[in-house]
């Protein structure tokens, strides 16, 4: 019997999937406990333009991440720190200061799971960090001055 998923189950597969299920595994099990509906054709359709949609989501979250790290490659970040006569800085540069000029100057906002600083900076000048943005080395440009 054809049936389709009403909702994700980790045996079968993802909610909208069209599967193949033995008779009594669907009539016994899963229609009644609302886990898969029988395919008929109006539920085809649905699971169709469903599975239609979740393509089209994903497709635009990958573009937007790729416009977003475009952009990245492109900033001149500005932060203002104290700093001593040396040019050493009272309290280092960490990534959350970054993270926060970010979305402060450019408006790109980044998730904590997506961003690690490979260095803290702890000197007053120009300098290049490497971020690790969704497993990509992307470098900007960071401008500590004195406050």
């Amino acid at each position: 019997m054809k049936v389709v998923l009403l909702r994700d189950y980790q045996a079968l597969g993802k909610k909208d999937e069209i599967k193949e299920v033995k008779d009594g595994f669907a009539l016994n099990f899963l229609i009644p406990q609302k886990i898969a509906s029988k395919a008929t054709t109006d539920r085809l359709v649905i699971a169709l333009q469903n599975q239609a949609k979740e393509v089209k989501v994903a497709q635009n979250a990958v573009t937007s991440k790729a416009k977003q790290q475009a952009v990245l490659k492109t900033v001149h970040l500005t932060i203002t720190s104290k700093a001593n006569e040396q040019g050493h800085l009272y309290s280092q540069v960490s990534g959350k200061m970054i993270q926060d000029q970010l979305k402060k100057q450019f408006g790109i906002s980044l998730s904590d799971a997506s961003f690690k600083l490979v260095g803290p900076l702890k000197m007053l000048g120009e300098h290049v960090v490497q971020l690790r943005v969704e497993n990509n080395l992307i470098s900007i440009k960071v401008r500590i001055i004195h406050e």
